[in-house]
């Protein structure tokens, strides 16, 4: 008797929200890194913002493609 492998064809959303994730963090931790001037907030608060946003935006960013990867095997 022999069984056949299910092979799963839907993307793992969490897997590319979560690397998008890391991938916002380095990104905002880059131009907290290469920009010389912060404006109005000190070197700490400044990073944690950026790393903060690029967070958000690499982790939406993420979700999107794996949407449209997810929408385009249909």
């Amino acid at each position: 008797m022999t069984r056949k492998a299910v092979v799963r064809r839907e993307p793992r959303v969490a897997t590319f929200i979560v690397t998008g994730a890391l991938v916002g963090f380095l990104a905002g931790s880059a131009i907290y890194l290469l920009n010389d001037d912060n404006g109005l907030y000190d070197n700490q608060t400044a990073l944690g913002y950026l790393a903060i946003l690029g967070l958000l935006l690499g982790a939406l960013g993420g979700a999107a493609v794996a949407a449209l990867v997810a929408g385009g095997r249909r």
